[in-house]
């Protein structure tokens, strides 16, 4: 019986750890969301790696081709040339209409997000 109890109090702790991690990772993404709306290059690769791992999102390469390639034309240096290699990266596992809807979806947003010059 003891053992019945142990058991039972483990899985309750670790169903109440994954509640917490989840909040922690929803609230995460939002902050991320947020810094990604005022065109955060760094926060755009953030967010599109979040994508590429499905962590705090559904697991979706296009988006996270989306997001990259925004990051692309928002950055500029290391931080770019990081971004353009994850990106081929992504295009690799891309059909050719995911690749086109990832492109579609880059366009809206950065046409609805004009960059500060």
């Amino acid at each position: 019986m003891t053992q019945r109890w142990t058991t039972l109090f483990a899985v309750v702790v670790l169903v109440a750890a994954t509640a917490v991690v989840s909040a922690a990772q929803q609230e995460s993404i939002e902050e991320l969301r947020a810094k990604t709306e005022q065109g955060d290059g760094e926060t755009q690769t953030t967010l599109g790696l979040r994508y590429t791992e499905g962590r705090g999102v559904p697991q979706d390469d296009v988006q996270a081709h989306k997001w990259i390639s925004l990051s692309v034309s928002r950055s500029n240096g290391e931080q770019r040339d990081e971004a353009i290699e994850l990106r081929d990266s992504i295009v690799r596992r891309l059909t050719f209409d995911q690749r086109a809807e990832a492109q579609r979806l880059a366009r809206e947003w950065d046409d609805a997000h004009p960059a500060p010059h």
